[in-house]
């Protein structure tokens, strides 16, 4: 035999051995250390595949029936990301139980009504949440930026933010709802302080409101408070209700 046909026959053996190699290597993401199929190896399976074919593994969607909307929940309807609000269940006379929800479109702000049947099911949308802070405001504009990097900014509208926007004061932490990929909406801490700026003197005797006096905060809204609050107080505030909650401390 000839010396280039051994050396023919060798590479031949060494390819062969590289593409055992790359067999063993692709068969073993499919199994674990014993044997059997297991989840962190399957993600390497999912990377093959990428890699093979160019598309990821498709992602898993939970599905929702109308019983899993519960207040807080994210769920998707004709296309667009809602956060149930409130769901009562409604049993009619010769018709079929319903599930009466309030939602809120988290694209566009707005508040609906609407009744699911059993049978309705729903994609629960994937909701990411980052840590932000607002910077200002600028006529109906409103700015935030990354809690870490204040040049990482963004703004959102006046319609979309909703009420929330009385109780924003620069350098105010916030969680961003993220939604395929994207800011659309920002949440408040439940409960913020603030300094009230004006407050009418609280007049003895004084109970055709109940004992509470109307007060403005250093963003400008007003509140309900007890007589006893007065200008120069910091006060903590439910930011959902906009009710006053307690004093912090006093002038």
């Amino acid at each position: 035999m000839s010396l280039a046909a051994v050396v023919d026959i060798s590479r031949q053996g060494l390819v062969g051995l590289v593409s055992d190699a790359s067999r063993r290597n692709e068969t073993n993401a499919f199994t674990s250390d014993n044997g059997h199929n297991g989840v962190k190896n399957l993600a390497g399976v999912f990377d093959i595949r990428q890699r093979h074919t160019g598309k990821p593994y498709p992602p898993h969607h939970t599905m929702l029936g109308p019983n899993d909307l519960k207040p807080g929940i994210f769920f998707v309807y004709q296309g667009q990301p809602y956060e149930v609000l409130e769901t009562h269940h409604l049993k009619m006379q010769h018709r079929r139980p319903v599930v009466q929800t309030r939602m809120r479109n988290l694209l566009s702000g707005k508040q609906y009504e609407r009744n699911f049947a059993q049978s309705d099911l729903f994609e629960e949308a994937d909701i990411q949440r980052q840590q932000v802070k607002f910077l200002y405001a600028h006529r109906d504009e409103f700015w935030f930026s990354e809690a870490n990097d204040s040049s990482k900014r963004f703004q959102l509208s006046q319609d979309l933010l909703g009420d929330s926007t009385r109780f924003l004061k620069p350098n105010t932490e916030a969680e961003a709802i993220v939604f395929d990929g994207r800011i659309i909406n920002v949440e408040l801490p439940i409960k913020l302080d603030f300094r009230v700026v004006e407050a009418p003197p609280a007049i003895r005797g004084n109970t055709a409101q109940g004992g509470v006096k109307s007060v403005k905060l250093e963003t400008g809204t007003m509140v309900n408070v007890p007589l006893f609050v007065n200008e120069g107080d910091i006060v903590r505030v439910n930011t959902q209700t906009g009710e006053y909650t307690e004093r912090v401390d006093k002038k």
